[in-house]
């Protein structure tokens, strides 16, 4: 799957305070990326950046639903 390394203010579309709280930080991504699409991995250190990694490629099963794709 594909990685990618986005900061709280492209996620969240306000600044966040790099002193917030661990936990507040994470709710804030949670709250606001689009599960279906992303699956999150964790933070940088105690920076602003958030892994995401995406859920789906552009394959649908046999029902003509997206097909999740491991390259684990």
């Amino acid at each position: 799957m594909t990685t990618t390394i986005k900061t709280l203010n492209e996620i969240t579309g306000r600044n966040i305070n790099p002193a917030t709280p661990l936990q507040t930080k994470i709710r804030l991504v949670y709250n606001n990326i689009d599960c279906s699409k992303y699956d999150f991995i964790g933070m940088v250190d105690r920076t602003n950046l958030a892994v995401l990694e995406t859920r789906y490629h552009d394959i649908r099963n046999r029902r003509g639903q997206f097909a999740k794709v491991s390259q684990r």
